[in-house]
C-alpha cells in the first residue's frame, strides 16, 4: 500500500468518526453524507469563493460536518445556516397526503442549542458561522446581501414552498462552477416539483441534474462565459498529448493509407495533429473558438448548435475524429452529428474513431462529472447510437486502465467486463455499414 492510499484510508475513517458524532443531531444518512463531504472537497480543490448555505438544518448535523470541512481549510470561507428552528411549516397540497399526514406525527422542531452542540462536537470557532432563525420568505431577503457569493448551497427544505423560496432568493448568488444540493429531491414530492419547475424556467442554461446517495441530487451552476471563450480556456489542459490521443494517434498512423484526410471534431487546441504521422496524412480541426492551428486547416463551427449548412468544410476525408465530444452534445444533436458525418464527411473507405467517458467504471462517481456533460449513457447505450446511423463496429477497447496492469490487460487481449469497470475511456473504431 502507498502512502498516498494509507492516507485516503485513513481520512476515510476519520470522515466515519466524524459521522458517528453527529448522528443525534442529524437524520440525514452516511452515505449522502460522504456525498457531501466529497462535493466539499470539490468545492476547495476547483478554489471556488463564496459561502457554504444551508437552508434546513434541524439540529446541525449536515452543517457541522461541513463545518469541519471549512476548518480544515483554514476558515476562508463563511458557513450560513437558516432555519425556522420552530418546525416545517405546513405543507401544501403539492407535497402530497404523506407530506400532511408525517407534518401531523413530527414538524421537526429544533433549538439554536442543539446546532452549537453539533458545531461544538468539531470545536468549531463560532465567529466562522451565522445562525440565523426564522421562516425562509423573511430571512433570506434581509440577509442576501450579507452573504455575497455562494460556493455551496444546500437545501434540506422538504416542501414545494420552502424550496422554491430558497432558489428564487439565493440561486443567483451560487458562483460559476458552484454546487447546488437538494437533499429531499427524492424524499417529497413538493421538493422534487420545485426544482423541476425552477431548471425549466431556466432554457439558456445547461443544467445537469446529478443523482446522489439516496435520492438527493446536486448540480454544477454552469460558467456564464460566451461557449467560444470558455472552451478556449478548458481545452488548454488538454494541450500536452495525453494517453488517450497517442492511442487514437497510434491507430490512425497505422491504417493502410499512403496519404490521406484526418477530420478533427472538437480539436481543443489541436494536439491531435502534433501526433498523426504528418507526411502521410493532411489534418482539419474544427472547434468552437476562434484560433490558429500550428498543425492544420482549422474551421470554427459549434457542434453544439450551430446550423450545419455552415460546416467549416465542404469535402470528405479519409479519416474523422469524435474524441471527447458526444458527451457534451443532447441525444438529438447526436444523432444529427453522425448523421451529417455519415452523408457529408466520409468515404466509403472512411474510418470513423469516437472516444467516450466510460459512465460504467468502478470508481466513477457522480461528484466528479463535468458540468457541460449532457448524456452520461453507458456503453452499450452509445454503440446502438453509433451504429443505428449507419456504421459499423471494427473494434472497441479501453483507452487506459485505472489499476490494472497494461501489460498483462493489454488494449488488443481484455475481458469485456473488465474494460467497463476500469477502462475510463472507452475507444469504438467504426466503419460505415455495408
Amino acid at each position: 500500500m502507498t502512502i498516498r492510499q494509507l492516507t485516503k484510508k485513513l481520512f476515510r475513517l476519520s470522515d466515519w468518526l466524524a459521522l458517528k458524532r453527529i448522528e443525534p443531531y442529524t437524520m440525514v444518512g452516511h452515505n449522502r453524507l460522504y456525498d457531501l463531504i466529497g462535493l466539499l472537497k470539490l468545492m476547495e480543490r476547483n478554489n471556488l469563493t463564496g459561502a457554504v448555505v444551508e437552508c434546513g438544518v434541524w439540529k446541525g448535523g449536515a452543517a457541522a460536518i461541513m463545518a469541519r470541512e471549512i476548518k480544515r481549510h483554514g476558515y476562508h470561507r463563511h458557513l450560513w445556516l437558516f432555519d425556522s428552528f420552530a418546525g416545517l411549516p405546513s405543507p401544501s397540497s403539492v407535497d402530497g397526503p404523506v407530506a400532511a399526514k408525517q407534518y401531523q406525527i413530527d414538524r421537526g422542531e429544533s433549538s439554536v442549542t442543539d446546532v452549537e452542540s453539533a458545531l461544538a462536537k468539531f470545536k468549531i470557532d463560532f465567529n466562522q458561522v451565522s445562525i440565523i432563525p426564522g421562516w425562509f420568505d423573511q430571512t433570506l431577503p434581509a440577509k442576501r446581501e450579507a452573504i455575497g457569493s455562494i460556493a455551496l448551497l444546500r437545501l434540506d427544505s422538504d416542501w414545494y414552498q420552502s424550496t422554491k423560496t430558497c432558489l428564487a432568493n439565493l440561486y443567483e448568488q451560487v458562483v460559476p462552477g458552484g454546487y447546488v444540493v437538494v437533499d429531499d429531491y427524492g424524499s417529497w414530492p413538493g421538493a422534487k416539483q420545485a426544482v423541476d419547475e425552477f431548471l425549466a424556467s431556466r432554457p439558456t442554461e445547461r443544467i445537469n441534474l446529478r443523482p446522489l446517495a439516496d435520492g438527493s441530487v446536486f448540480w454544477i451552476k454552469s460558467v456564464t462565459l460566451p461557449k467560444p471563450e470558455y472552451w478556449s480556456g478548458e481545452t488548454q489542459k488538454y494541450r500536452e498529448p495525453h494517453l488517450r490521443l497517442k492511442r487514437l494517434a497510434g491507430e490512425i498512423n497505422r491504417l493502410p493509407l499512403k496519404t490521406g484526410t484526418v477530420l478533427d471534431l472538437g480539436c481543443g487546441p489541436g494536439t491531435l495533429g502534433r501526433l498523426v504521422d504528418r507526411s502521410r496524412f493532411e489534418y482539419f480541426g474544427v472547434d468552437v473558438f476562434k484560433q490558429e492551428l500550428a498543425t492544420g486547416a482549422y474551421g470554427q463551427f459549434d457542434l453544439d448548435h450551430d446550423d450545419w449548412d455552415r460546416f467549416s468544410f465542404q469535402q470528405k476525408f479519409d479519416v474523422v475524429v469524435l474524441s471527447g465530444v458526444l458527451e457534451y452534445l443532447t441525444p438529438e444533436r447526436i444523432e444529427e452529428l453522425l448523421r451529417f458525418i455519415r452523408q457529408n464527411l466520409v468515404k466509403p473507405e472512411t474510418t470513423l474513431f469516437v472516444t467516450y467517458t466510460n459512465f460504467e467504471h468502478y470508481f466513477r462517481r457522480p461528484i466528479n462529472y463535468h458540468p457541460a456533460w449532457a448524456v452520461t449513457w453507458p456503453i452499450k447505450k452509445m454503440l446502438l447510437a453509433l451504429t443505428g446511423t449507419g456504421f459499423q463496429l471494427i473494434k472497441k477497447y479501453p483507452s487506459y486502465y485505472f489499476v490494472l496492469n497494461r501489460r498483462l490487460f493489454s488494449p488488443r487481449v481484455w475481458l469485456p467486463w473488465l474494460s467497463r469497470r476500469f477502462g475510463r475511456q472507452i475507444i469504438f473504431i467504426l466503419k460505415l455499414s455495408d
